[in-house]
């Protein structure tokens, strides 16, 4: 088992929800299929109900924050639960509650603006409008919502009730067994998610042409969090966080673009780092 992998990080899990504003117009659909003769399942027409600069917003803070919660912590399974290191918790929640302002504020304002919003739809959507087509207010401003759920790893101490010893003892198995696959498994990820931020910083500054900032800040970004991430004290992972601090992460692309020969010597750390990491093992379960 992970030593003390119980201490060492949680479980959370991000829930968004919003109002789409879309639905199908019936009506529309039976027009359109029969202006072209066409069967009547041959398609739907989905009507927009609303055009909001605050719903743009709002569905752009959402994007923004899936993009962090998955930055931010390692996999765990496909229901969009995932590993949070306990040294980055204070970072995390902090970060997340930036972003989740933001869009209260977002949902407040399409809210606020709600039923000025339908009657420019009325000019907007022409015979097409149906104001049945809109909820209530307060049941759009339901729809918008946020929430963090945080749990511990599951340990099979916790699995108690009175059943065959022996049938306790397979379940206890089972459940550690799960908990050490999923750790390998999120570990394969991050050494694969490092793999692929360098080499995406490597090709930019192969290119030449035109180098972006992103490349560079996103190594350097995940490097500052890979000693928390780090929950199976893999020393492999160690050393080549202390390597990559010394050299990739030493520079940013404004030194990059005012010195070839940096740049150069940049290409040919990244190689080597690439190389050590495909002779890892852990890296070569992620491929």
């Amino acid at each position: 088992m992970v030593t003390h992998i119980h201490q060492k990080a949680m479980l959370v899990k991000l829930k968004i929800g919003m109002w789409g504003a879309e639905t199908i117009d019936p009506n529309v659909t039976r027009q359109v299929t029969e202006q072209h003769s066409a069967a009547g399942d041959a398609g739907r027409w989905h009507k927009k109900l609303l055009q909001s600069p605050h719903l743009d917003l709002y569905r752009s803070l959402v994007s923004q924050a899936r993009r962090y919660h998955k930055d931010q912590t390692l996999p765990w399974d496909d229901n969009s639960t995932r590993i949070m290191p306990v040294m980055l918790f204070d970072d995390y929640v902090e970060g997340a509650n930036v972003i989740f302002r933001a869009m209260t504020e977002a949902a407040g304002a399409l809210v606020d603006d709600y039923e000025d919003a339908i009657e420019r739809e009325q000019k907007r959507q022409g015979t097409m409008f149906d104001v049945s087509d809109y909820p209530k207010a307060n049941l759009v401003a339901s729809r918008f919502y946020h929430d963090l759920s945080f749990w511990p790893i599951p340990k099979s101490d916790d699995f108690r009730i009175t059943i065959d010893a022996e049938a306790e003892a397979e379940i206890k198995a089972n459940v550690t067994n799960a908990v050490e696959a999923r750790i390998e498994e999120a570990m394969s990820g991050l050494w694969r998610r490092l793999y692929e931020t360098i080499t995406a910083l490597r090709d930019n500054l192969d290119q030449g042409s035109r180098l972006y900032d992103s490349y560079s800040e996103n190594l350097i970004d995940l490097v500052d969090m890979l000693p928390a991430m780090n929950l199976t004290e893999d020393p492999h992972l160690a050393k080549l966080t202390g390597d990559l601090q010394l050299s990739l992460c030493a520079n940013n692309m404004d030194d990059f673009r005012d010195d070839n020969k940096l740049r150069e010597q940049a290409v040919g750390k990244a190689n080597k780092a690439l190389k050590a990491i495909e002779g890892f093992g852990a890296f070569q379960k992620a491929a």
